[in-house]
């Protein structure tokens, strides 16, 4: 315990670059430890996995790779993991929703459609699949044998649909100016909620006596579930595009075209706080405790506020339009999709951009699963894909990673340098450290880790390079 006290202290705060002189070249690990040469030997016998806990102690990167793509044959709007992680949903301008196999990358089922499908997601018990569409329906499939169980049809496109809890019921909204509340069995319509202009969003209460809805009239309402009246209207000054409760259902989080996301208090109506951005504000969700707001918008930003002042928090800035933005679940990240053809992971309190994930068109979703290993992506460009962060590093990875980005933090490099070779031979690594080694360390990266790093070198070359 002793020489691992020792160690950690050791890996802390010694600075590599400041390596003794010699004249045999050393490993990596010698390279870390010259200043206490003693210390090599007890690293190198310590089990692997405590080695890794040592040396976790040195900060690095994170890398993220590719790891499956699932190919539409138009543009994908969305993609969402079902509750093992097993499935993939997506929705696409193909006309169709697909289910894959996330582990293979092969296609399970596809649900057709007559026009672009707009929406897609899983009943609790995964059977059933509901899908909404601009051919003016939203459908209920089932997910084994993709055969139609039920139509809900609206007079004009669909563009979201949700289950109840108990799932007896479906509720939709269409850009034919209403919300409706089907019966999922018999597909009869129980209840409809009118708008002057297309409706966006719906979505129930936590005891369903309420449905909220946010329309292109400029409005989110709350209506009765059961008598279809209008409890409360909240007045934007431009389209609403999204809408939601907080927690004790005591306030609504709306976003509109205004350039505005506001808080509101339901029983009164009344504003209670507003997030000014400078153009089209896409979406706007709370933190759990709810003392933050993160919201995504056409300014090209993403934003983190304090919910109580309204004070701006934290931004991320993007080269376009940013359509939508969450957390990760200890939200210590924040996931962005944009029309700069990228998501980005972001640092939620530093805002430093921790990875970039490009397609090569515009992104429509993002999201995490559970342990936030794998983020999940839908693009114009066709394709979802799969990125999974790297964990599987052994020591001798993991110091040469750190090695080579505290090179990119104490040298300008010339924006010409195109590999991970060349890069390597401006830095004064080979001085120290035997190339054959640092070779052979490279080589051990699967190959898609290995585009990975460099990739994320050569974007800070060309960010910050001479």
């Amino acid at each position: 315990m002793i020489i691992l006290f020792f160690l950690i202290q050791l890996f802390i705060f010694f600075q590599p670059l400041d390596a003794m002189n010699k004249d045999t070249k050393l490993s990596l690990v010698e390279y870390y430890c010259t200043s206490t040469p003693q210390l090599v030997s007890p690293l190198q016998q310590l089990p692997q996995e405590l080695q890794l806990h040592v040396l976790n102690c040195i900060p690095i990167p994170q890398v993220w790779f590719e790891k499956k793509r699932f190919n539409h044959n138009s543009g994908v709007l969305s993609a969402h993991f079902n509750k093992d992680e097993t499935h993939i949903l997506t929705a696409s301008d193909d006309k169709t929703a697909r289910l894959w196999d996330s582990s293979s990358g092969a296609e399970i089922q596809c649900f057709n459609h007559n026009s672009s499908v707009l929406s897609a997601r899983f009943s609790k018990d995964e059977t059933c699949i509901l899908i909404t569409s601009d051919d003016n329906s939203a459908h209920l499939w089932d997910s084994s044998s993709g055969a139609e169980i039920q139509r809900f049809n609206h007079d004009n496109w669909v563009r979201l649909a949700c289950f109840n809890k108990d799932e007896a019921c479906v509720l939709t909204a269409s850009d034919d100016n209403t919300a409706r509340v089907w019966d999922s069995s018999s597909g009869a319509e129980i209840q409809c909620f009118n708008h002057n202009d297309w409706v966006r969003l719906a979505r129930f209460n936590k005891d369903e006596a309420c449905v909220l809805t946010a329309s292109d009239d400029d409005t989110v309402r709350v209506w009765d579930s059961s008598s279809g009246a209008e409890i409360q209207r909240f007045l934007h000054d431009n389209c609403v595009n999204s809408g939601r409760f907080n927690k004790d259902e005591k306030h609504i989080l709306t976003a509109s075209d205004d350039n505005t996301a506001r808080l509101w208090d339901i029983s009164s109506g009344a504003e209670i706080q507003r997030f000014l951005h400078d153009n089209c504000v896409n979406s706007a969700r709370f933190n759990k405790d709810e003392t933050c707001i993160l919201t995504a918008s056409y300014d090209k930003t993403a934003r983190v506020w304090d919910s109580s002042s309204g004070a701006e928090i934290q931004r991320f800035n993007h080269n376009s339009w940013v359509l939508s933005a969450r957390f990760n679940k200890d939200e210590t990240c924040v996931l962005t999709s944009s029309d700069d053809n990228s998501a980005h992971l972001w640092d939620s309190s530093s805002g430093a951009e921790i990875q970039r994930f490009n397609h090569n068109s515009c992104v429509k979703s993002v999201c995490f699963n559970n342990n936030g290993t794998y983020v999940l992506t839908a693009s114009d460009d066709k394709t979802a894909r799969l990125w999974q962060k790297y964990t599987s590093w052994t020591c001798d990875q993991r110091l040469l990673c750190k090695l080579l980005f505290t090179w990119l933090l104490v040298q300008k490099t010339h924006k010409s340098v195109n590999s991970i070779h060349d890069f390597i031979a401006t830095t004064c690594i080979y001085a120290e450290i035997d190339s054959g080694h640092v070779d052979m360390v490279w080589k051990s990266f699967p190959e898609q880790i290995q585009k990975a790093i460099w990739q994320k070198i050569k974007l800070s070359i060309d960010k910050y390079g001479k």
